[in-house]
């Protein structure tokens, strides 16, 4: 009986809730009418029980926006706009695209890749106060 609850649980464990992600994938802007395409590796660590994630060596510790079953939403703010990020939990699969404020650089730009997890590296504590 035991040996039965021990399988069960194994089978009903939930996804880890700290992991960092690969993704790879492709890039295309558009400014001043000229398109511009290119490649990206980006390396993303999350930890959804804080509803921290941060971005290669995590010099800013960042909220993420929405954590669902299906979907983590994350944005990058800067003074020109936001680019919102949004990866599926169960393709892996990640989107972006920019959102630039009024009165800035008019530029549209969207991306598009795939995502591996890898183990947890951990969010710098130093980088939250």
């Amino acid at each position: 009986m035991l040996i039965y609850a021990l399988a069960a649980t194994m089978l009903v464990q939930s996804p880890p809730l700290q992991f960092d992600l690969v993704c790879t994938g492709n890039s295309t802007m558009i400014m001043g009418g000229r398109t511009t395409r290119s490649t990206f590796e980006s390396h993303y660590r999350f930890d959804l029980e804080k509803a921290l994630w941060c971005i290669g060596p995590c010099q800013t510790v960042s909220d993420i926006e929405e954590v669902t079953p299906a979907t983590i939403v994350f944005h990058v703010v800067t003074d020109a706009g936001t680019n919102v990020f949004r990866v599926s939990r169960t393709s892996g699969t990640l989107t972006s695209v920019w959102h630039a404020l009024p009165n800035s650089i008019p530029m549209t730009a969207s991306s598009q890749g795939t995502c591996e997890a890898r183990p947890y590296s951990g969010i710098p504590a130093s980088s939250r106060f």
